[in-house]
């Protein structure tokens, strides 16, 4: 399959070859302050336009989704409510080193949105991309300072594969049967050595911010304070949901591009049986404290959770070298994997030696960052305020992020970027028909494959990598703004 078609990939494109694929990530960032309420106080008309109405015009295309309040952002992009906190979504991209520069674009679209609806307030909010709380109990109080609780932050890929061809109706129950779904769950549980941003914990110094959000051996729960699902399939779709927000550019395009490798494994349904977890909650429980802890294998034999890994992910590159396509990112993420591989063993928390990876990993770098105002692996605990404080501090995004300032320092992305054009997917043709309609006055409504008119046409897209959208008759035509 050398040919690169623009659309409609089969399930046995996916099961015996190595297509395209395209990727993007969804963040929800908190913050001091309570958007919707904030929007709420201007007149500026209906929610949505009062949204909009704060998107700098630089980064702002038109509104999108009629069900929620959103904005299209000029690089392909979405920006929405989600209850009480804004929420963006890069558009459809087509490698792990694009995806990066479209979440740190967010990053700023987001903070400069809030930044403006909290001037209009006379406030001035501070913004955090975190993935997770844990809970802090003030003293002589009954209620918790800061709460376990997970934040959104998903990834998507394109694939088809076992999952795909599930009935919907019967799919939560048969996915926590399906030996697939298990494997791919026990991969993004040993994933935590990667994606993991880190935490002051109740008891230690965590190197997850959900240790406990994701029930990796269920899939029947979308929401609550515990137990969502790890991932799920939504049509050609899957979407991750236990990962977390990561500041540095380096593991962000590592841990999608490594991502991307191993579904390979479960879409030609080649993964290592003998790798298989015996519970994966324990495992993150478990690694979240060492990462570098034995972990129980179904077999009863203990491993290293990162020589589990090791074995996921040299399993996957050999399934990749037996084909001529194997994208260029998934190539660089098993080089970069070695390296970590390598170095994550010179890791050693209680010795406060974690200089081999805080160039690059977030948990890593979080973790010097607060030996270096004073804590220690016993005294990095939720019973110093003050380290919860600093915590806090390392996720806050702005002019004072100083994750970011640690990162540059090791040639990662500048503070503060140029808003790319989008990706050339169907992304690109979206924005452009958005603009037009939106400017003639006859938009409706923009979603990511689909944008319809108030006089009676769609838009439609078929494929995530396709440039093209077919026009259509639309036989409902509904009025949206008013």
């Amino acid at each position: 399959m050398n040919e690169q078609r623009e659309h409609d990939y089969a399930f046995d494109d996916y099961r015996n070859d190595l297509p395209p694929r395209a990727m993007g990530s969804e963040t929800e960032y908190t913050n001091d302050c309570n958007v919707e309420k904030l929007l709420n106080r201007s007149h500026y008309g209906g929610l949505n336009r009062k949204l909009t109405h704060f998107i700098h015009p630089r980064y702002f295309i038109s509104p999108g989704r009629h069900t929620a309040p959103s904005a299209v952002t000029s690089n392909g992009g979405e920006v929405y409510l989600d209850v009480t906190v804004l929420e963006y979504a890069t558009p459809e991209c087509t490698s792990s080193e694009e995806l990066v520069l479209h979440e740190r674009s967010g990053e700023q679209i987001i903070c400069d949105t809030i930044a403006r609806i909290g001037l209009s307030n006379r406030l001035q909010p501070k913004v955090y991309k975190r993935s997770g709380y844990v809970e802090v109990w003030a003293k002589n109080h009954s209620v918790p300072i800061l709460d376990e609780t997970s934040i959104g932050h998903h990834e998507s890929y394109t694939s088809l594969n076992v999952f795909s061809a599930m009935p919907l109706a019967n799919r939560e129950n048969e996915m926590c049967r399906n030996t697939e779904a298990r494997q791919f769950a026990d991969y993004l549980a040993l994933r935590k050595l990667i994606d993991g941003v880190g935490m002051v914990a109740g008891d230690h110094f965590s190197i997850t911010q959900k240790p406990r959000a994701i029930d990796y051996n269920s899939f029947t729960r979308d929401t609550g304070r515990v137990g969502k699902k790890p991932f799920q399939q939504k049509m050609s779709r899957l979407e991750v949901r236990s990962g977390e927000g990561n500041k540095s550019d380096w593991a962000v395009e590592f841990k999608a591009g490594l991502t991307s490798l191993v579904l390979r494994l479960i879409e030609h349904r080649s993964y290592p049986k003998q790798l298989k977890l015996y519970d994966p909650n324990t495992a993150v429980l478990r690694i979240a404290r060492d990462p570098m802890a034995d972990v129980l294998l179904e077999s009863g034999a203990y491993m290293k959770a990162v020589d589990v890994l090791k074995g996921i992910v040299d399993a996957a590159y050999e399934l990749g070298q037996k084909f001529e396509n194997l994208p260029a990112y998934e190539q660089k993420a098993y080089n970069d994997f070695i390296q970590f591989y390598d170095d994550l063993h010179k890791v050693n928390l209680k010795e406060n030696d974690v200089s081999a990876l805080s160039d690059r990993i977030d948990w890593a770098a979080r973790y010097e960052f607060l030996m270096r105002r004073g804590a220690s692996y016993d005294t990095i605990t939720t019973d110093d305020l003050q380290q919860v404080q600093y915590d806090l501090l390392w996720d806050r995004i702005g002019e004072k992020d100083i994750a970011r300032k640690w990162f540059s320092r090791f040639g990662h992305t500048a503070l503060s970027v140029e808003i790319p054009a989008p990706p050339q997917t169907r992304a690109e043709t979206r924005v452009q028909i958005a603009k037009e309609l939106y400017a003639a006055g006859t938009l409706r409504n923009v979603d990511w494959n689909n944008i319809s008119t108030n006089d009676g046409h769609r838009y439609i897209s078929r494929h995530p990598l396709s440039k093209t959208m077919e026009r259509i008759e639309d036989d409902q035509p509904t009025a949206y703004y008013s």
